[in-house]
């Protein structure tokens, strides 16, 4: 359970005539050990590695609502971020026709801007496709939107059938992708991916004489230093199967590389393995990691089993010369 689930045991704790239904008979037991673990986890998070949508402004607030509600945790870090990040922020900003993207963050915001004066940022009816800030707006508008309660409506209709009462933190699309992932493979199958066609636009003679001088530096050195890593970490084979798969798109791109011809035997076998794994996974239908990152961590089994097919179907590229390099 996150901050999120804490606040929300204790809004319902104290006001249970929100729910259509009796309160859990161990709700403060399950208070008390949601704040002790989360208390605990808290002192050795580094606020300066978290990649999650908003985090710099979302965490502080849900430490703000707690602090209210006698949880007065501490996040070593967070503030100093927090203030920078609003340094310059002027809540007026939000009560105009720019639309900023604090705006898919405006849960973080409460008792700080006014609510009735930011209806002109919807778009069919959200905040900026976040259902938790189109909540937020609801809950603290002082007028009923009926184009916004509708967009909530249909977000929550979205989930009911197989899923456990959550809702998306981004909809409506049905997969939430801006290259946010946690998996060390899938920036490395990025970077390859953006090495090789350097080189094919090079060879094309399409970049100037400028570059030429740091590719001929830098690129084998650095890809040769990126096929080892890739190389390295596939030999344990994650578990997850997204993220391998992640791995061998990388090689199939690397391979064309005219310099890395003396790994072309480990590339091949690495290759191959990975192939008969992803295969199983597929048979097996496994469960998809929680890699990628928006508000919060979660998995896609949609991009689990692309990823997978695409790394199943790829196919070497075709090497680039790469001639003077």
């Amino acid at each position: 359970m996150g901050l999120d689930g804490l606040l929300a045991l204790k809004v319902h704790a104290d006001s249970p005539h929100y729910l259509a239904c009796p309160l859990p008979s161990d709700i403060q037991t399950r208070i008390f050990n949601a704040a002790s673990v989360l208390e605990k986890m808290l002192c050795y998070r580094d606020a300066g590695a978290t990649v999650h949508v908003g985090f710099e402004i979302l965490f502080p607030a849900l430490l703000r609502f707690l602090n209210q509600k006698g949880f007065p945790f501490k996040f070593p870090g967070l503030m100093a971020l927090n203030r920078k990040r609003l340094a310059r922020f002027d809540p007026r900003i939000l009560h105009g026709q720019t639309r900023l993207t604090l705006v898919h963050s405006l849960e973080a915001l409460v008792r700080i801007i006014d609510f009735d004066r930011v209806g002109q940022h919807k778009v069919c009816g959200s905040m900026m496709g976040s259902s938790a800030s189109t909540a937020a707006y609801m809950m603290h508008s002082s007028t009923c939107d009926m184009e916004a309660e509708e967009y909530l409506a249909t977000v929550v209709r979205s989930t009911l059938d197989g899923d456990f009462g959550g809702v998306p933190s981004a909809y409506a699309t049905p997969t939430f992708k801006v290259a946010w992932n946690l998996a060390s493979l899938y920036s490395e199958m990025l970077l390859s991916h953006a090495f090789v066609r350097l080189l094919q636009v090079w060879d094309k003679g399409r970049l100037s004489d400028t570059l030429e001088d740091l590719i001929k530096a830098e690129e084998p050195l650095i890809s040769c230093q990126l096929t080892i890593r890739v190389l390295q970490r596939l030999a344990s084979l994650p578990s997850a199967g997204e993220a391998i798969s992640y791995g061998f798109l990388a090689l199939t791109k690397l391979a064309s590389l005219p310099w890395l011809h003396l790994l072309d035997s480990r590339i091949a076998g690495t290759i191959e393995k990975g192939r008969r794994f992803l295969s199983k996974s597929l048979e097996s239908n496994a469960e998809a990691g929680y890699l990628w990152v928006e508000k919060v961590t979660f998995s896609s089994p949609i991009l689990s089993k692309t990823y997978r097919l695409a790394a199943l179907k790829a196919a070497p590229s075709t090497h680039v010369r790469g001639t003077e390099v």
